[in-house]
């Protein structure tokens, strides 16, 4: 065995470099099977900003799509699925400048359906086996404003290119999909000011090709407080949905006949390793959302994430999982590393300090094959909080993660309070609570690891995007001898602005996260200024970098702005990094690069003291 050099931790050398990350950041998402042929077809980011069709061939990969070109769309500003399978074989896509188009896979070649328009976007595509009719939802920007924007799901007539609405009157739609035989449609609707993942309603009615009519609209499931979501028919015409029953999300099916929705009892569907049945836990440990793809009665495609395996398109046997197959991976994974250098994230669950119950996160540890620190030397704490913040980390493979847990960082992801994959219960226990609880949690797991020898006193730092950007920034000013150092990455200070100009789907969150059941408005004006950091900005002590993008419609760059130049007034130590053209995801190649040097730059200054 090859003896590893001493040397402090932060410090160490490593293969995977900010270009690796950066190239490591390819979405790979969206499987597609076409029915007749059996060929397959999924999205990839090209390490451009560009996605593209992939067709997985004999060959391998194989780029499909024009290069004039792009998928994707941005309804609901974050955007919805972009591609579907049309009956004959060709692809339609939502293309990135506002059009609908179909692709023809035999010849490459791309012709528009609907052209380009500044108020339409389209998104979340379903065919008709039997017609030329394609249900999406459709977003009216005409009046740009959260209770100005208008959703739809409408029909196109991919033939023609006639755009007709059917379904009208929700505030907001969600997966629509035709039943195999063509009969029956399905689809999610709620409305101002209810939460998609608790009161969305799951409604069904009858479909008319001839003159593209829905009649007979009927409730399903939902609108009770325990969130339905993706509704998929069965090829015998049953329904399969999720329902939240028993404090976790469970499978319900409902017979093609007809009558009252039955739950499925399997093994597992309630956790968040449900894929345990089909797929070894090394190989599979995370599913993002439009990443399964039936083939036929035993197979299906599935676009997944290990402990070591990154983002990566498979195919399932459900019968025997040792004939599961790596068809494709998207950027670095574990296997173009030598053995030893990978950190295998470790579930933990502590006890919180303020409130009568537990939260949960992944540890990473330092790791590397060729170095190591001097002995009994702790190593620096990186504390990551996920987005959302209703969202989750998983133990999928972290690229970022490895990173810095390579040079000598242990990296935490946190599921805090209001994380999903633990029960309904855990996620809701953050409304009235947003700020002050989740923030509880980073602060508890940092004093924990430390106080438990586990990592270097004095030298934690905090950072997260989006809401977890607002978790780093109230981290600090509540916190503030628990963090040597923060780094916010498009995150909100004033939550009085954000919610004056956030965007439709949002436009309610807020208030769901931060008020409790009769809150008047003097309650509201009070809570949201004192849970934002702008008001507390003095009791910040520690060095803040803050990285946005200047085109984020999500949370707009005046929020890093107003922090930034506060903090800076009052003397403190804070560093803007603006990044053009990027929006609220800071998923282009370029902006990974510029944004994970900056942060390595401000741990060093803040957690190693260069």
């Amino acid at each position: 065995m090859a003896i590893k050099k001493v040397v402090p931790h932060g410090d160490w050398e490593s293969p995977i470099s900010i270009e690796s990350v950066a190239s490591g950041a390819r979405s790979l998402t969206a499987p597609r099977v076409c029915s007749k042929t059996g060929r397959v077809f999924f999205l990839e980011g090209d390490g451009t900003g560009r996605k593209a069709i992939m067709e997985m061939t004999a060959d391998g990969a194989v780029d499909i799509l024009p290069k004039h070109c792009s998928v994707g769309n941005t309804v609901y500003e974050y955007g919805v699925q972009a591609l579907q399978m049309l009956p004959d074989g060709r692809l339609i896509f939502s293309n990135t400048d506002n059009t609908v188009r179909i692709l023809d896979p035999d010849t490459c070649k791309d012709t528009t359906v609907i052209q380009n328009s500044t108020v339409l976007r389209y998104g979340s595509f379903t065919a008709h086996k039997t017609s030329p009719w394609v249900l999406a939802i459709q977003e009216n920007h005409t009046h740009n404003t959260p209770s100005g924007v208008e959703n739809y799901i409408a029909a196109i007539n991919f033939e023609t290119g006639k755009v007709k609405r059917v379904i009208s009157g929700a505030d907001f739609y969600f997966q629509p999909r035709f039943s195999d035989n063509g009969t029956r449609l399905v689809w999610l609707e709620w409305n101002h000011p209810e939460m998609l993942f608790d009161m969305a309603k799951l409604c069904s009615a009858d479909w008319d090709s001839n003159d593209a009519t829905v009649k007979n609209k009927t409730l399903v499931a939902g609108g009770n407080n325990e969130g339905v979501c993706e509704p998929h028919w069965g090829p015998d015409g049953a329904l399969y949905f999720s329902q939240e029953a028993g404090g976790h999300r469970q499978l319900f099916r409902i017979a093609p006949e007809g009558g009252k929705p039955v739950h499925i009892d399997f093994l597992g569907i309630g956790g968040i390793e449900s894929w345990k049945q089909v797929a070894r836990d090394e190989e599979i440990s995370a599913i993002g959302a439009d990443c399964v793809s039936r083939i036929d009665e035993s197979s299906a495609l599935v676009v997944a994430k290990g402990p070591t395996t990154a983002n990566s398109l498979f195919k399932i046997n459900i019968d025997d999982s040792k004939q599961n197959k790596l068809l494709r991976t998207a950027g670095l994974s574990g296997s173009d590393f030598a053995d030893g250098l990978l950190s295998i994230p470790e579930h933990i669950t502590i006890q919180s300090r303020s409130e009568p119950r537990q939260t949960h996160g992944f540890l990473y540890m330092p790791r590397n094959n060729k170095f190591t620190a001097r002995e009994g030397q702790l190593p620096p704490l990186i504390v990551y909080a996920h987005g959302g913040p209703t969202g989750m980390a998983n133990s999928g493979f972290n690229l970022r993660a490895q990173y810095f847990t390579s040079r000598g960082y242990a990296f935490l992801t946190v599921n805090y309070v209001g994380s999903t994959g633990y029960g309904s219960a855990y996620r809701r226990y953050l409304y009235g609570r947003w700020g002050v609880s989740d923030t509880n949690d980073v602060a508890d797991f940092a004093e924990h690891l430390v106080e438990t020898g586990r990592v270097r006193p004095g030298a934690v730092g905090i950072t997260g995007g989006s809401a977890g950007g607002y978790n780093t920034l109230q981290a600090l000013t509540r916190y503030p001898s628990t963090f040597a150092g923060g780094v916010c990455a498009c995150g909100i200070s004033d939550l009085v602005q954000f919610d004056e100009h956030t965007h439709k789907l949002e436009s309610d969150y807020a208030s769901a996260l931060l008020l409790l059941e009769g809150s008047s408005e003097e309650d509201k004006k009070c809570i949201y200024k004192d849970r934002s950091a702008r008001y507390h900005a003095d009791k910040i002590q520690s060095p803040l970098l803050l990285v946005h993008g200047v085109a984020d419609t999500v949370v707009p760059i005046v929020q890093a702005r107003i922090i930034h130049d506060i903090v800076k007034k009052k003397g403190g130590q804070v560093r803007l990094v603006e990044i053009p053209g990027e929006g609220h995801m800071l998923s282009k190649p370029d902006s990974v690069r510029t944004y994970l040097a900056e942060e390595e730059a401000w741990w060093r200054r803040t957690l190693l003291k260069i």
